[in-house]
């Protein structure tokens, strides 16, 4: 974990050039940011019925929201990041409740998906055990990171509070909101502690960030499992969802899950054929990263490939996960 932060750290310093988790908007100290981290509740588009989504506007730091609707009671996936936006989004959660009540959750404990969460203890804010423990034991550290990142994330992070939940599970939960029936499933992969909400009748899933649309998928510590991510991919796709909601980038079907399974089968491949003739890890992402880059010259967060690798090297060989340091590398 403290690489992890060092990587971020470094690639924080480098953002006027280079992207970091999610970024598609550079900031630094003495900038504006044109597009700060904040949601926008009045772009909130209908994907089924009864079911919204506050996109992400491919805008850094920003996920894609959800909303779903039952006769008695609403559920609200995932925040944003810091006060404002959660205030923001408690204010309009209550205007689509009226007199429902209000349930909150997240798909998992990082910051733009949680750290707003503090503005909706007056509703019921449900979390996976794993994902609580979790934030219990990550949270002030990526609170710290974070606010390191510039002026404007420190802004967006003042006074935040680390909200604890009402209701925790493990496995599984139905949620009943009155003639809709939600699942909250743990899918872990990503984070120790990442879920998946699924609205049973409409076949919508939010996946959080065990999917994204034109990102490479962001392994971005040793927490992370690559195969156990494809077995995630192989239980969404039985589901044969009609709509996946990723945790960033444009709202797809079940194209965009088999497209980014595809993806990750062939680092897997790829990996595990080296591994096997003895090629050490930093030679494997020597030679493996460009080529997979190319696959996809469309996606952002091309700097997570060697991340990738290095998670598939450790369960090839059984050796622990060594996540390169590619500080050096950014500033070439």
């Amino acid at each position: 974990m403290k690489r992890f932060f060092s990587l971020l750290l470094g690639i924080a310093s480098l953002v006027p050039v280079l992207p970091v988790s999610h970024a598609q908007t550079p900031a630094s100290e003495g900038t504006q940011l044109l597009a700060p981290p904040y949601i926008r509740p009045e772009t909130a588009r209908l994907v089924a019925e009864g079911v919204w989504v506050i996109p992400d506007l491919r805008t850094r730091f920003v996920p894609n929201i959800g909303i779903v609707e039952g006769r008695n009671a609403i559920l609200v996936v995932d925040v944003g990041m810091g006060p404002r936006n959660g205030q923001l989004l408690w204010e309009h959660a209550r205007k689509v409740a009226g007199q429902r009540r209000i349930y909150f959750t997240s798909t998992h404990f990082h910051p733009e998906h949680n750290f707003g969460a503090s503005a909706f203890d007056p509703a019921t804010i449900i979390l996976n055990r794993a994902q609580a423990e979790e934030l219990k034991e990550k949270g002030e550290g990526y609170l710290k990171l974070f606010k390191g990142f510039g002026a404007v994330e420190r802004k967006a992070l003042e006074g935040t509070i680390l909200a604890k939940p009402g209701l925790t599970y493990s496995g599984s939960m139905h949620l009943d909101l009155g003639g809709r029936m939600v699942e909250l499933r743990e899918m872990p992969a990503h984070t120790r502690g990442d879920q998946m909400v699924i609205v049973e009748d409409s076949r919508v899933v939010f996946m959080g960030d065990l999917l994204e649309n034109r990102f490479f998928p962001i392994m971005p510590d040793a927490d992370a499992k690559g195969a156990q991510w494809i077995g995630v991919f192989d239980k969404v796709l039985a589901l044969k969802p009609a709509i996946v909601v990723p945790g960033h980038g444009e709202v797809s079907d079940i194209t965009l899950v088999q497209t980014v399974r595809s993806y990750l089968v062939d680092v897997q491949r790829e990996v595990n054929a080296r591994a096997k003739r003895g090629m050490a890890q930093d030679a494997i992402i020597k030679e493996l990263t460009p080529r997979l880059a190319a696959l996809h010259p469309d996606w952002d967060e091309a700097l997570w490939i060697p991340y990738q690798i290095a998670i598939f090297y450790s369960e090839a060989t059984g050796k622990p996960v060594s996540l390169p340091d590619l500080t050096k590398d950014l500033q070439r």
